[in-house]
């Protein structure tokens, strides 16, 4: 079986309850310098990072969204732990959880 979840992905709009985990007063802000590798400087020209600056409120909002949704992904899987437990079935089953990349969040100036 094969469970696909969309979260944690941009747009980060997460349910209010997973929201409300993360108030705006525990989310740190980076602290990385601006990366300055050909990489990183052609992916801030690809999405206009370049131009169009993220200012504290929205790097702030994106990055507690991004952690309200990893909360919504991890009850999901507790939710599929749950389900194989109650079938009787979880000691014969290999989970496996695994991701494409992860966001920058205004880390790295990106």
């Amino acid at each position: 079986m094969v469970i696909g979840l969309m979260h944690p992905h941009d747009p980060y709009v997460p349910r209010p309850e997973f929201w409300e985990m993360y108030p705006d007063e525990v989310i740190e802000l980076p602290s990385t310098p601006a990366a300055t590798d050909a990489h990183s400087l052609r992916i801030r020209a690809g999405c206009e990072g370049d131009s169009i600056i993220a200012t504290d409120d929205e790097i702030r909002a994106a990055r507690r969204g991004y952690f309200a949704n990893c909360s919504y992904f991890d009850a999901k899987v507790g939710e599929i732990l749950t389900a194989l437990e109650e079938a009787e079935i979880l000691d014969n089953t290999i989970v496996v959880v695994t991701s494409d990349h992860s966001d920058m969040l205004g880390d790295k100036n990106l």
